[in-house]
């Protein structure tokens, strides 16, 4: 485990970031020793920091700032929500929790490794500054969903079916989603007719989270619908590259070439792959 667990009535806020960074290293580690997908030595560091409060009102859950696409100061940021200086017991067990059954893991493949971390990073590394420049949701969006479910059926989780049926919830809200964004860029859905729908979906013990969301897809038409999207397309290009490579196929080879053209709409990625995988 990443973090070695104190007695609960010791438990801290420290434990819990600690834990938290310590699952990252963890992750990638997997990735690496399954061979997965290429992680350079020399990539940036990911580092979990607390929500900062003028974002709390857009960001309900987890969320990741990449490093500046010209910077040389290649540091991306995992948000994740504060955690309080003071444990209550309630709080104690409540996080204690969390890091017995290694909760993090699932945010730490969408947001690091091997998701939008890894893949941003690697595309600020692009030689021409318009790739660097281009920032397809998406490939972004649709990559992390992808990574999401290919963790499960690589074996990261021990309780593969217990995280199967959360996956799949997961996905069935990334499907919402997309429902969701027609409408409110349509005018079909206000907000709060698109707050209701997502409460009707998913329960009402939800609401103050879905409250949250729905005020960043206002700010941010055809982001929230990029997940699933994408996550498709990659699929699909995946089975193409599968049937074109043959014997020669493997998870490592596809998932470099998909990551090696920058993040650029995910059309002229397949173009590009299926035209050099043709040529050999």
């Amino acid at each position: 485990p990443p973090h070695q667990l104190t007695p609960p009535e010791e438990f801290s806020k420290e434990d819990v970031l600690d834990y938290y960074q310590g699952e990252i290293q963890s992750v990638r580690t997997f990735c690496e020793e399954k061979g997965l997908v290429t992680i350079p030595l020399d990539i940036g560091d990911c580092r979990v920091v607390e929500t900062p409060k003028f974002l709390l009102g857009l960001l309900p859950g987890i969320a990741y700032m990449p490093p500046p696409p010209f910077d040389s100061f290649q540091t991306g940021y995992f948000y994740v929500s504060p955690i309080p200086s003071e444990f209550t017991e309630e709080d104690r067990q409540h996080y204690y929790s969390i890091v017995k059954n290694r909760e993090f893991r699932g945010g730490v493949v969408h947001e690091v490794y091997p998701g939008h971390h890894l893949q941003l990073s690697l595309s600020n590394r692009f030689p021409s500054k318009v790739r660097v420049y281009q920032q397809s949701n998406l490939f972004a969006e649709g990559w992390a969903l992808y990574c999401e479910e290919l963790m499960v059926d690589e074996g990261l989780y021990e309780e593969k079916w217990d995280v199967m049926e959360e996956l799949a919830r997961w996905i069935r809200f990334r499907a919402a989603r997309v429902i969701l964004d027609v409408k409110l860029q349509s005018g079909d859905f206000d907000y709060d007719s698109a707050v209701n729908f997502l409460v009707e979906e998913f329960g009402e013990e939800d609401r103050e989270y879905f409250e949250k969301e729905v005020k960043r897809y206002c700010l941010s038409p055809t982001q929230p619908m990029s997940c699933l999207v994408g996550k498709l397309q990659i699929s699909d290009l995946r089975k193409k590259v599968e049937k074109l490579m043959g014997e020669d196929f493997s998870l490592q080879r596809f998932h470099d070439l998909l990551l090696s053209e920058g993040t650029i709409p995910l059309k002229l990625v397949e173009r590009k792959i299926l035209h050099r995988l043709k040529d050999q």
